[in-house]
């Protein structure tokens, strides 16, 4: 199955009227963890500043915070919290294909994905067709690289 990596944006408002050289960011972690890791943006900002954090934890309460950084002084926004959304789909964790294949199902934001299918028979049993080579006019599967063994890797194409 193919590895997801989660991030979110976190976005603040800045007020710099004398449109300073400043750093802003984030400082993120883990709720009841002790190391914060940070993300920051180093310019002269006035108005919305948003950083990308990302290689979070599944299913995981975050604490963040906001700050300023103005030459020696440095100046944070209260504690917030957020939590990933990412687990398996809420009507089915799994997905079975007409050939007795199984596929895990992840849940991602408001939609449900599932990994590649490897399924060489239609729902009515008739057979797809094997080819060497994609296409877009007739349908039939194909091993990646010409190999089978990448079947459980990449599934069908």
């Amino acid at each position: 199955m193919a590895r997801f990596l989660l991030s979110t944006e976190l976005r603040w408002l800045v007020a710099n009227a004398d449109n300073q050289n400043i750093t802003v960011g984030s400082e993120y972690r883990v709720a009841g963890t002790e190391t914060y890791e940070s993300a920051s943006v180093q310019g002269s900002y006035n108005g919305v500043v948003s950083v990308t954090v990302s290689g979070l934890t599944a299913l995981a309460t975050y604490e963040y915070r906001a700050f300023v950084m103005a030459g020696d002084t440095t100046v944070y926004g209260a504690v917030m919290t957020f939590t990933t959304t990412f687990g398996s789909c809420p009507d089915s964790s799994t997905v079975t294909d007409v050939d007795g294949n199984t596929y895990n199902t992840i849940q991602i934001g408001n939609q449900c994905w599932m990994e590649n299918l490897r399924v060489k028979h239609y729902a009515d049993g008739t057979p797809i067709t094997l080819g060497n080579d994609t296409s877009t006019v007739i349908p039939y599967y194909y091993y990646p690289n010409g190999s089978e063994s990448t079947d459980a890797v990449y599934g069908l194409h």
